[in-house]
């Protein structure tokens, strides 16, 4: 009787941190392809990226030398690579998209979608999309991330690159 509880005891404990080991396992397997698809596009692109910052599926990263920006959403089935020389940048702005949420007798404004547009000196631009609701159910700091991102690229525009204070 004392071993069949043993291993009724090795088999309920198994059956609850055998998934989530494997769920470990499998999450640490997709950060590490990440980061292995940004290293072929840093190095393709011959960058050296000094300050960079991942969230999700997306990527941001500024090569100071060379004056590059490199901005990155790897999907499963395509990557979406925009490579911005920050010497032909007029302008960063900041796009909020946001929609009004009735919840239990108040409204609430909720993110819907956030963007960081890149005006060149030639008229054309870029949309550097940092959230959508539709990829990203919550929200986690996106609006202080495009700030300190559009702080950041505004201060290299100006070639005086901000530097970080040390905690």
């Amino acid at each position: 009787m004392e071993i069949s509880m043993i291993i009724v005891s090795l088999l309920l404990a198994g059956s609850v941190f055998i998934p989530f080991y494997l769920f470990n396992i499998a999450g640490q397997s997709e950060r590490k392809k990440f980061k292995k698809k940004m290293e072929e596009i840093i190095t393709k692109n011959n960058l050296n990226i000094s300050e960079s910052e991942t969230w999700g599926i997306t990527s941001i990263g500024i090569d100071p030398i060379m004056k590059k920006l490199l901005f990155v959403k790897i999907y499963p089935t395509e990557n979406n690579i925009q490579l911005v020389d920050l010497s032909a940048v007029n302008e960063f702005q900041i796009l909020e998209k946001r929609k009004v949420v009735r919840t239990e007798n108040r409204k609430e404004r909720v993110l819907e979608q956030l963007d960081l547009q890149v005006l060149l000196k030639n008229g054309n631009m870029y949309i550097l999309n940092f959230y959508t609701i539709s990829e990203d159910q919550g929200e986690d700091f996106e609006v202080r991330r495009i700030e300190k991102w559009n702080a950041l690229l505004k201060s290299f525009i100006l070639d005086k690159p901000i530097k970080q204070k040390a905690a």
